[in-house]
This record gives structure tokens, C-alpha cells and sequence, in this order.
């Protein structure tokens, strides 16, 4: 796997702790868009020294390939406008992973998600040997239902009580993506 990626308007790059200070305005910045559909945060995630804290661990799972993070950082502004990330990889015989994607409130709808999620399951795919991608969505979270759904992704159902947000316990669509089924895409 590399280190970096490039499409038409987006690279895609694992940064390291010297980026902490872009990726910290990125998280703040889009905090009240993200939060309503993450697990809650320790009281110091919106620091400089977590953050860099972060990008050394995510750095040390690319490098044991079980974590990968991949920060869209558009080519117009080289402005940090989205991650992808991989949790959850499985070698053989499962070969399968899973998928998770924030996009800055200010470019969404206008492609990058769909950009920067093509190019990094082509790589999972080609470069990494993934054969399934798996996604979960809150049901409440219909743009990012619509993303998978464009992208291929099929609704494998409702995993109940799956996950804790801001202190209540919800339910996620269980969504995959398979190599066979991704061809067309790229």
C-alpha cells in the first residue's frame, strides 16, 4: 500500500504528526456536521497534542497495515477537505475490511466523497488485496446512504444496537462492497 494517492482534483495522503495542526481546523471546523454520527470524543480530541498523538498511532497502523487513514487534501487550496479510512482489516481467507469517510461541509456535494472513495477502493482492491469492503450508516444519515448506494454498495441489512452516539444506542445499516461487484466502477 502507498502513502499516497492522486485522482483529478484530490491527493490522498497518511500524514504525519507535523500535519496536526490542518487536521485539528479540519475536525473543528466541521465538529457540529460529524458528531451527530460518531462516538463521543475525549475531552482533549479538539487539541493540537491529540491530534498529533493520533496521526503517530494511525501512521503505526499503516505500517502494521491493520489501520489506514487517508486524508483528501484538494489540489486547488491544498486544504484538507475529507478522510477515508480502513478499520477492521482481515487477511486472508476473509480479505475484508472496513470503510469510513468524512467530507468538509463546505465541498460537500460536489463530488470529492465519490472521488476520493473510488480511488481508495481501487486501491484496497488492486494494492491491498481487499475482496469485500464493509460500511455501517446510521439510518438517519441518508447522504451517506446515497453515496454507498451510487458506489455499489448493497444493504446486507440492520445490525440492532450497534453503536453509542452521544450517549444513545442506535442501530446501523450493514452495507459491503465486493470486488466482483465493484468492476464497473473503475
Amino acid at each position: 500500500m502507498k502513502t499516497a494517492y492522486e485522482t483529478e482534483r484530490l491527493y490522498l495522503k497518511i500524514l504525519s504528526p507535523d500535519n496536526a495542526g490542518d487536521v485539528l481546523s479540519f475536525l473543528y471546523y466541521n465538529k457540529e456536521i460529524f458528531e451527530p454520527y460518531e462516538p463521543a470524543k475525549p475531552s482533549d480530541y479538539y487539541t493540537l497534542d491529540y491530534q498529533s498523538k493520533m496521526l503517530s498511532a494511525e501512521y503505526n497502523g499503516f505500517l502494521q497495515s491493520h489501520y489506514l487513514r487517508y486524508y483528501a487534501i484538494k489540489k486547488e487550496d491544498c486544504s484538507i477537505i475529507g478522510t477515508v479510512s480502513f478499520s477492521n482489516i482481515l487477511p486472508q481467507p476473509f480479505d475484508s475490511c472496513a470503510i469510513g469517510y468524512k467530507i468538509d461541509k463546505s465541498n460537500q456535494r460536489q463530488g470529492y466523497a465519490t472521488e476520493m472513495l473510488i480511488c481508495m477502493q481501487n486501491a484496497m482492491f488492486n494494492d491491498f488485496g481487499i475482496r469485500r469492503i464493509e460500511a455501517y450508516v446510521l439510518p438517519q444519515n441518508v447522504p451517506s446512504i446515497n453515496l454507498l448506494e451510487s458506489l455499489g454498495y448493497k444493504n446486507k441489512g440492520l445490525s440492532a444496537k450497534h453503536l453509542s452516539v452521544n450517549g444513545k444506542i442506535n442501530h446501523l445499516y450493514h452495507y459491503s462492497l465486493s470486488l466482483s461487484l465493484s468492476r464497473s466502477l473503475f
